[in-house]
């Protein structure tokens, strides 16, 4: 079975679970429906098994993840070569925030926690969201202060 499966393509079918306080991801919920419906487009729900790297330390960053499930652990490296985890990210954040403070590279070594659904879409398709949309920016934007 693939690291990382695709459970639902992208459609407005996305839209209710993500406003559910329970089985969606708090960020998307705390956007307005227009910016919802935005968002939606772009983004399929995917599952990823534990211990999967979704993305390693200074690699571009292509994808971003809202988890609605599970956690997704961020390690970072000191100047010793110690690896740390630096934060772990689950339904209340957003996973690829150098996407948001556009950086092209994950400071990151990225890795599912344990396993996890999230809805993904391309670093391309949320930085041209947050460029059109001054709330989608400030969402995300306060996110990346809070993580």
């Amino acid at each position: 079975m693939p690291a990382i499966r695709i459970l639902s393509a992208r459609s407005d079918r996305h839209l209710e679970p993500m406003r559910t306080g329970t089985s969606g991801n708090s960020l998307i919920a705390a956007l307005p429906e227009r910016e919802q419906r935005l968002l939606a487009s772009s983004m399929e729900l995917v599952h990823i098994a534990p211990a999967t790297v979704v993305c390693h330390q200074g690699d571009p960053v292509r994808h971003v993840y809202f988890p609605v499930r599970g956690l997704m652990s961020l390690f970072g490296t000191t100047p010793d070569g110690e690896v740390l985890e630096v934060a772990a990210v689950g339904r209340l954040g957003i996973v690829g925030l150098p996407v948001v403070l556009e950086e092209e590279e994950s400071p990151y070594r990225i890795v599912a926690h344990v396993s996890c659904d999230a809805y993904r879409m391309s670093a391309s398709a949320l930085r041209e969201a947050s460029q059109s949309s001054k709330a989608t920016r400030q969402i995300l934007l306060r996110a990346a202060h809070a993580q």
